[in-house]
């Protein structure tokens, strides 16, 4: 890693407090424009926020010198989709298996809820490139709770239900 590399947007990014989640994009992954595909059409400004995370345009973090809080809002979303996109290439999966592994993503008994910028595909992808990696079947059944509470089974009935049983009963 060269002192570019350690000074660099997605490095400043990427250890920032609250993104343990995400992994250093390849640059070159970033450069090569079929990557980016269609990326432009959700980003407004996705130009600027290219060049941010490229640090291609003075102002970046690599320079000491801030963007506007706008431009680094708009570098972090896009940078989340490229991630979403990055993850599931070999070299991603690479890099995420050993975040897994470290436990950088902890344990959670929901095993079917997905993260933000991980995509509904990257799970999957991991558990089939990786199979050893596949959550063991818990032979606990997971409990919804509230405050410590479990959640009484009629709590989920929505408000209709109510309304349309007070009906039946006059």
């Amino acid at each position: 890693m060269t002192d570019s590399d350690e000074t660099s947007w997605i490095n400043w990014f990427c250890k920032k407090p609250g993104n343990e989640f995400f992994v250093m994009v390849d640059e070159d992954f970033i450069h090569d424009k079929f990557n980016l595909m269609f990326l432009d059409m959700q980003k407004k400004n996705y130009s600027r926020a290219l060049q941010v995370i490229l640090d291609l345009k003075t102002g970046s973090a690599s320079d000491g010198v801030l963007d506007s809080e706008a431009e680094v809002q708009e570098a972090e979303e896009l940078y989340g989709l490229i991630h979403a996109r990055f993850i599931v290439t070999d070299r991603g999966i690479e890099l995420m298996y050993k975040k897994y592994v470290k436990g950088v993503f902890g344990k959670c008994p929901r095993v079917f809820c997905t993260c933000a910028f991980f995509g509904t595909n990257f799970p999957h992808m991991l558990f089939m490139v990786k199979p050893e990696t596949r959550p063991k079947r818990s032979k606990v059944k997971f409990v919804a709770r509230l405050y410590g509470f479990k959640i009484h089974p009629l709590a989920y009935r929505s408000e209709t239900h109510k309304d349309s049983d007070e009906e039946a009963d006059t």
